[in-house]
């Protein structure tokens, strides 16, 4: 059950991320969530982020 609610989650970070052009603070605000807390579940779940 953890590893499919982290892979939904991991989803769900990746196309916000997308969305937002890379830009954390906008992939924070299309999850309705801070940079901060988007900051930690990225480095929880070892989303690689592109330069």
């Amino acid at each position: 059950m953890k590893e499919v609610l982290e892979n939904f989650e991991r989803t769900l970070i990746e196309k916000a991320l997308e969305k937002a052009g890379g830009v954390q603070t906008r992939a924070a605000q299309v999850l309705g969530t801070t940079r901060r807390i988007l900051r930690y579940r990225i480095e929880k779940l070892r989303i690689q982020l592109s330069d």
